[in-house]
Order: structure tokens, then sequence, then C-alpha cells
């Protein structure tokens, strides 16, 4: 049996370490801080650039009018002088309406103006991880580049503000190795060894190592890489599902029957 190492949906979304806060921003949870960092007042933020503009044309375009009618409500309500505290709310509903309408460039676009208000590692790289999704979910390459970049961006971001948390290193890692540059394509694998070393207890890098090395074939040392990551943390998800297929794959059913059972229980 052949195995991918392809992400399905919910694993594409775990190999975001801050994916948590993702869905806390855009699932309805009430997140907004009590102050705000002062910002300079800029009313042509990055959504209001010529890309999101023709994004957002485009994009509604194939919207029903009951949505277009309550996006346009909340555009409306953000016109204007209010506080900060109420933009960032608008600002959150309208990431979660456009992410709810198959937009994650433009949610990101959004999430990306609230970073710009609160100014904090958790922010940036909750708009990072929008457009990472976006990498894969939008379908126009022009969209898809709009997404990297500004994943690439927010991470590099979420970095300057705290620079020893792996997962924003992680993160920005991941979105080379998911949207490699032309003149580099092996960057973001390297940033992942290079990971490895500035924070060798950090499972998730481990994991992610792992996965590289089943699509390029490498059973033995993907095999290696994720049972290094269950020494770090014997739940960790990824590493039990991915270590299953990767034994199975070698003809070890002895050590893969138990962890097929275990991944089971975990996607039930």
């Amino acid at each position: 049996m052949k195995i991918s190492g392809s992400l399905t949906r919910p694993q594409w979304l775990l190999a975001i370490g801050s994916i948590g806060l993702f869905a806390v921003l855009y699932w309805g949870f009430d997140t907004s801080p009590s102050t705000y960092r002062a910002v300079e007042r800029e009313r042509k933020l990055t959504f209001r650039n010529t890309d999101v503009s023709i994004l957002v044309s485009e994009t509604k375009e194939r919207l029903s009018a009951q949505q277009i009618a309550v996006i346009s409500d909340v555009e409306h309500k953000l016109e204007g002088e209010i506080p900060d505290s109420a933009r960032a709310n608008l600002l959150k509903e309208l990431a979660g309406l456009w992410y709810a309408a198959g937009s994650p460039a433009i949610s990101g676009a959004y999430a990306e103006e609230i970073g710009s208000l609160e100014q904090s590692p958790e922010a940036w790289s909750i708009a990072g991880s929008t457009f990472f999704i976006g990498i894969e979910k939008e379908l126009s390459e022009k969209a898809k580049q709009f997404c990297k970049d500004g994943a690439v961006r927010n991470f590099e971001k979420a970095i300057s503000l705290e620079p020893d948390n792996p997962d924003h290193h992680l993160n920005l890692a991941l979105t080379y190795t998911a949207a490699p540059p032309a003149d580099n394509p092996m960057k973001g694998v390297l940033m992942l060894r290079d990971l490895t070393d500035r924070f060798p207890e950090h499972g998730p890098i481990l994991v992610q190592l792992g996965r590289l090395a089943i699509q390029t074939g490498q059973y033995e040392r993907a095999s290696e890489r994720l049972q290094q990551a269950l020494e770090i943390d014997p739940q960790n998800v990824q590493a039990i599902c991915m270590l299953a297929e990767v034994w199975d794959y070698l003809g070890k059913p002895e050590l893969a029957e138990p962890l097929q059972t275990q991944c089971s229980q975990f996607n039930q």
C-alpha cells in the first residue's frame, strides 16, 4: 500500500500551531481584549488595497443576495469614527462572514487589520493561519499568491513579537513548504530542519518532517521522525496516525495495528 503523506482537512488545520486561536476568532466567541494599543489612524489598511478590492468584487459575483446584504451591512457599520473595540468586533464579524462564504483570502485581509489594531503575536498568527488555509482552499492562482504573501507577512510579524515561540517559526516554514518560492524550492524543508536544532523538544516540527519524508518515499526516515515526536508527546494524534500508515507500508503489522486502533479512536 502506498501512502501519500497528504493532509486531510483536519490534519491540514492541525498543521497550524495556532489553529485553536483561529477557531476562536471565527466561530463567534468574544475575544475582545479590554484595551488596545495605540495605533496610527490609517484608513487604507491592507484589506482596502487594489488586490483585495478585486478579490472582493470577483467573490461577490458568486454570493447570494442575502450574503451580500449581510456583508454590506457590516461594512457600512465600519464607516466613520468608531472606538477600536467596536471596530475590532466588526472586523471579526466580517472575517467570519468571508470565511464562511469560502474566501480565506478576504477573511485573512480583515484578520490582518485586526492584527494592526491589537498588535499581538496571537492576532498576527490568526491572520497568518487564515491566509495559510487560503493557499490550499482558494481557486485562482492570484488568490493563492495573495494568501502566501499574507501568511509569510503575518507569521513574520508574530515571530518579531514572540521570537522564542516555535509554533510561529513552524507556521512560517509550513507556508514555504505549501508554496515554495520558485528560486528556492527547498526553503521550507531547510527551515524545518533548522528548527529541529533550535527547538529539539517540539514534537509538531518532527511530525512535519515525518510527513515530508513520507511524501518523498523515505519511510524509514519518516518512522524515525514520528517515533521521536511520540517520545515527546505520546498522545500526538498526527504522529500516531501517520506512523501507523508508515509501519503498515513497511510490513510491520504488529506495530501498525495498535496505532491504527488509537488513530481510529481519535477520529471517531
